[in-house]
Parts: structure tokens; C-alpha cells; sequence
């Protein structure tokens, strides 16, 4: 299950429009750094928009998230 503080900051950050910096790590254990717009939790996963469009996240590789001061205009429906 995903840490309750990193489920409310995406959800705090969704409500403000700002972006999102997750810390992730991928299935083959690399960690990265992933700049996203908050658009979706549903289940297990969160779904982040990216430059490249909406990307899925598992939710329990996500190890911190923390609102960022950079506003974004949503591209598709926020659904958190």
C-alpha cells in the first residue's frame, strides 16, 4: 500500500494544478526523478501526465512526492 503522505500531496497538488516531482522506481530497480501533472489515482496506480502524455505509476514504487511551485493547465480531465 502506498505511503498516505505521498497519496496526499498528489492529491493536495492536483487540487492546486501544480506539478508533482516523484522519486520512482522502475520495475528493474532503477530510481529516477520524473516531473508529472497529477491527473488520476485509481487503485494501485497513479496517473501522471508527462511530456510524452499520461504515464501509469504503481503507486507502491513511488518512494516521496512533493508539490512543486510549477502551475500546469490540465490537457486531459483531473480525476483526483
Amino acid at each position: 500500500m502506498a505511503d498516505y503522505s505521498i497519496l496526499q500531496t498528489i492529491s493536495k497538488s492536483a487540487r492546486d494544478k501544480k506539478m508533482v516531482t516523484i522519486i520512482y522506481r522502475s520495475s528493474g530497480n532503477d530510481i529516477s526523478e520524473r516531473d508529472t501533472e497529477p491527473y488520476e489515482i485509481k487503485g494501485d496506480q497513479y496517473f501522471g501526465g508527462t511530456e510524452k502524455g499520461i504515464r501509469c505509476f504503481k503507486l507502491d514504487n513511488i518512494l516521496s512526492a512533493r508539490e512543486t511551485d510549477k502551475d500546469f493547465v490540465p490537457r486531459w480531465p483531473i480525476k483526483i
